[in-house]
């Protein structure tokens, strides 16, 4: 595994440790009808997007091979179905697939041949948000 990859799992896990932790001490009743804030409004889920934003444009910038490309992408692109239950991380994780775009150009054809089957089974058509639509696009362009 490449330095990258144990940067991107731990960034990750970082998150999901937290974002769960406010999942599990959320009080009965903590953000209905507005009142209270919720976990899903805690500066933790935008600040893991932003880390990772920063950390996949850096990892982009330095020309990795398809191959080191192909690693961070699979992780990113299957981390939000282990979270189906818990809502806000499920939804944050799948948003995110957005700061992948830059490693996409990364890819060979065949590697992003791959991740694009990959993509059609883990993030289901009905199911994508416009960001994902997005990466579709791309994977499917860098088919080409």
């Amino acid at each position: 595994m490449t330095e990258m990859f144990e940067q991107v799992k731990a960034l990750y896990g970082r998150y999901t440790e937290q974002a769960t932790a406010l999942e599990q001490n959320r009080k009965i009743g903590e953000g209905l009808l507005g009142f209270g804030k919720k976990p899903a409004d805690d500066p933790c889920h935008m600040r893991f997007a932003e880390e990772l934003a920063a950390l996949l444009r850096a990892f982009a910038a330095e020309g990795p091979d398809s191959y080191d490309a192909v690693q961070v992408l699979e992780y990113v692109f299957r981390a939000q179905s282990e979270f189906r239950q818990i809502l806000s991380i499920y939804w944050m994780l799948s948003a995110v697939h957005g700061a992948a775009e830059p490693l996409i150009g990364c890819l060979s054809e065949e590697d992003a041949q791959r991740l694009l089957a990959l993509y059609d089974r883990e993030v289901p058509r009905r199911e994508r948000l416009p960001v994902q639509k997005q990466v579709y696009k791309l994977l499917k362009k860098q088919c080409r």
